[in-house]
């Protein structure tokens, strides 16, 4: 049987994912049924963000939500938050008590080592105003240009996720939450720096909405800001990352 075929007589995930084409319609068939999952509150979310940025604003109109939107926030998230490393018992342990305030200090540089405000307030903004804010703890090594074996520095950061940019697998409680997903928008520059040139070079890129304001005869600037949707799909079952493009079936 050709690999790229549906195989109509799968009956569980394995049987699905024996191909690496399989691999990919398994999960793009997982974010189908996810986003069809969620899809009334999603368009009600993008009602929501259209009247709170003023798209539905009729003439001489106060934007009310944009307003009780604004006055929560603060109330919400205020200040930046000072890292609070103790040793769960008071013993006389001048180590245990040493490598508390070393963790404690790095906890404050890593917060000071980013815009962690901005990104907690993109995150309460979320929130407040759809209902679900995501804020992801990334690790962010940096290596040797010269020899990529060598780690130079790392660190960890939060990011904020835009609220429509998540996916999330079936459950009633977050433990029953068997995977999730994170949507990005590739250039092909960005492309093949993740994933290699060859990868990059068999994507499908479009056009933005924002990429009409430029002139059409420019086409090389076009090309620059055409992106690919690619979605991180973090799998706690099979304990795996993978990156699935829908544009491209060959594999993950």
């Amino acid at each position: 049987m050709d690999p790229t075929e549906t195989d109509v007589t799968a009956t569980t995930v394995a049987d699905i994912e024996r191909t690496p084409q399989g691999v990919v319609r398994r999960w793009l068939a997982e974010l189908a049924l996810a986003s069809r999952e969620e899809k009334d509150w999603r368009d009600e979310g993008k009602r929501l963000w259209d009247m709170y940025e003023g798209g539905r604003r009729k003439a001489h109109a106060f934007n009310v939500l944009w307003a009780n939107t604004e006055l929560l926030l603060p109330a919400v998230y205020n200040s930046t938050p000072q890292p609070d490393v103790r040793r769960r018992f008071r013993d006389a342990d001048p180590v245990g008590k040493g490598v508390a305030e070393v963790l404690e200090r790095t906890l404050a540089t890593q917060v000071d080592g980013y815009d962690f405000d901005g990104e907690a307030e993109n995150f309460v903004l979320d929130m407040t105003l759809v209902g679900r804010g995501v804020l992801r703890v990334k690790y962010a090594p940096s290596f040797d240009p010269a020899n990529a074996d060598k780690l130079l520095a790392e660190s960890v950061e939060c990011e904020a996720v835009q609220w429509d940019d998540f996916r999330r697998g079936p459950g009633k409680r977050w433990a029953d939450v068997t995977w999730i997903a994170f949507r990005h928008d590739f250039t092909r520059e960005m492309a093949a720096q993740q994933f290699g040139e060859e990868i990059a070079a068999a994507l499908t890129y479009s056009e933005g909405k924002d990429v009409d304001q430029l002139d059409a005869a420019d086409m090389q600037t076009r090309e620059v800001f055409r992106s690919c949707e690619v979605w991180e799909i973090w799998d706690r079952d099979r304990r795996r990352v993978l990156f699935i493009a829908p544009t491209y079936a060959e594999q993950p």
